[in-house]
């Protein structure tokens, strides 16, 4: 009975994409992330602190407009008879009156200048920026969780067709022993060896499959699809030829979000600091401006009779000196040296954060070619144990060895092919890791650093 290579099958897996069962549609990468943008309900709280953010901003102008306010009044009152009329004196009113309507109105504005309202503006433009860059740290975060769980299925299901045909051909092996057995050409141990080396590779198929189903429920519940579906075909990446982690700091370091993200902290511990100090120093000035009206209508109810009774202007400036924060000790004293520290923080945090990023990219450019140097072996591996495999195979049935070593020579040929789907995921998800330390995309990698290109 003629054979194609199982390592052949599992490259023609690799070059097309693999479907959960026939109905099942394929979800891209990239559908699975927008799925997961409208889900996240990290994303959704960071778009409400953006927004909140940006109307802050935008209110900027409204620091400096002073507060108006307008009043308006009307007021009016009726006599009583005071006692029955036989009671009632010659200045005694011996029926109801209308006093008349008096009328008043006014306007006021007033305004108040402090220090900390010179860098209002720029705190304002840097708490702004703060929270577009949370954003981005918490779509990015999510992304990473996303691409790394959606090429993990991936790779799951090539692992999986690779166990199903290590099964198929541990079965139909099974099956030309048990007819050989049943026709009296091969013993009774030689029909164990070869239900065992099925039931091991159905095993395998069992441990892949649930572990694809937890995968499969984990991606999920995080990006909120639901029904069944597959990933797309791992895209077969080229050798990259990159520079040292060093070069890529220098060209990149700068741009990087956490590195953008510790510079904003730093520039807005420095403008707060700023404006303590301003506020510390510079006097308080209020002002204020009103205007009054005041007017009246008579008892006749005659409006032609209308009377402005009083109406003026009044205005006063205060100043107000902040003595008491040049004293040492001092709660604004203590405030500004709090102020100073968290700037010094902020400073130490920026280079912290610099020297993280560059082992992290040291870490990233150290996996990839260490995932280069291990697909290659993996790849020669699999062929190796691809050659042994098909010896061990016309071995048996020449009857040169037993079922046992051919079961074992079956066992390695997965393992190696396993090997080969884990090294390219590795490198896969190594270069998406490079990708986000320095907040560019693959695509830039891919072009920018294949060897080919190169």
């Amino acid at each position: 009975m003629e054979k194609k290579p199982i390592v052949l099958l599992i490259l023609m897996c690799l070059a097309f994409p693999v479907m959960a069962d026939d109905s099942s549609p394929v979800i891209t990468l990239d559908e699975a992330i927008a799925s997961a943008d409208v889900n996240s309900i990290s994303l959704q709280q960071a778009r409400v602190n953006l927004n909140q953010a940006i109307r802050n901003q935008d209110a900027v102008m409204t620091t400096f407009m002073p507060d108006i306010s307008l009043t308006a009044g009307v007021s009016t009152g009726w006599d009583f008879p005071g006692a029955p009329e036989s009671m009632l004196n010659p200045t005694s009113r011996s029926d109801f009156g209308f006093n008349g309507l008096d009328i008043s109105a006014g306007a006021t504005a007033s305004f108040s200048f402090n220090g900390s309202m010179i860098k209002d503006g720029q705190l304002r433009s840097y708490q702004k920026e703060g929270a577009m860059l949370s954003y981005e740290q918490t779509y990015q975060s999510l992304e990473s969780l996303i691409v790394d769980a959606y090429w993990n299925l991936a790779a799951g299901d090539l692992s999986l067709k690779a166990a199903e045909l290590s099964y198929e051909d541990a079965k139909s092996q099974y099956d030309m022993v048990n007819d050989m057995y049943n026709s009296g050409l091969a013993d009774e141990l030689s029909l164990k060896e070869a239900e065992i080396g099925m039931k091991q590779a159905e095993l395998q198929v069992k441990s892949l499959r649930d572990s694809n189903a937890l995968l499969m429920s984990s991606f999920k519940n995080v990006t909120g699809i639901t029904g069944d579906f597959a990933p797309e075909k791992m895209p077969e990446l080229p050798v990259l030829t990159l520079p040292s982690a060093e070069e890529l700091f220098a060209e990149y370091g700068d741009s990087s979000l956490d590195v953008r993200v510790a510079v904003n902290t730093l520039n807005s511990a420095k403008t707060a600091k700023d404006n303590i100090d301003i506020a510390s120093f510079v006097p308080i000035i209020t002002t204020s401006v009103g205007y009054s009206y005041a007017g009246a209508v008579g008892s006749d109810y005659q409006w032609d009779n209308y009377r402005h009774t009083a109406h003026g202007v009044t205005g006063s400036v205060m100043v107000s000196l902040p003595l008491s924060s040049l004293l040492p000790g001092s709660s604004t004293d203590m405030t500004r040296k709090d102020a100073a520290d968290s700037v010094t923080l902020a400073s130490l945090n920026l280079q912290d954060t610099k020297n993280t990023l560059l082992e992290d990219i040291r870490q990233a450019v150290m996996t990839i070619d260490q995932a280069e140097a291990s697909l290659s072996i993996q790849r020669s591996t699999a062929e190796t144990m691809q050659q042994a495999y098909d010896l061990a195979e016309e071995s048996y049935q020449a009857g040169l060895t037993t079922m046992t070593d051919l079961n074992t020579r079956r066992n390695e040929l997965l393992s190696a092919q396993i090997g080969c789907l884990s090294s390219e995921l590795t490198k896969l998800n190594a270069v998406y890791d490079l990708s986000y330390l320095l907040d560019i995309s693959i695509d830039e990698i891919l072009e920018k650093y294949s060897s080919e290109q190169n």
